[in-house]
């Protein structure tokens, strides 16, 4: 799930018995590999193109917005893996690591996406 109107990417995993004000979309799933690819520069940038802007800097994660993030395909087990070990460190409160932690998603998912270093230095 995540809100609807956010300065940068803020998608979490709820647990089943949670209660969620509206408006708060979320996807139906349990694949920490995909929170941890929504929560990457790469996605929020994608996020920032597609979307709306409002006062104060925030944007609007709407569903339509959000469904059109690319999430790469025949990712192999490895990269898969990892990517959802630290979404789950970073969602289980390992607070010290969380920036460390972000980093390497963001790195794995650049590289799955062919993002060379001059176009990470424009999602940053």
């Amino acid at each position: 799930m995540w809100g609807n109107l956010c300065l940068r990417a803020q998608y979490a995993m709820v647990k089943d018995d949670a209660i969620v004000c509206a408006p708060s979309p979320f996807i139906a799933t349990d694949d920490w590999f995909l929170l941890g690819v929504l929560n990457s520069k790469a996605a929020d940038w994608y996020v920032h193109q597609v979307g709306v802007t409002r006062s104060g800097g925030y944007m609007e994660y709407k569903p339509v917005f959000v469904e059109q993030i690319p999430i790469p395909q025949n990712v192999p087990e490895k990269e898969r893996t990892r990517v959802a070990s630290l979404a789950q460190a970073i969602q289980s409160g390992q607070r010290e690591e969380v920036p460390e932690y972000e980093e390497q998603i963001n790195d794995i998912v650049c590289d799955l996406y062919g993002i060379n270093n001059r176009e990470i230095r424009i999602l940053q």
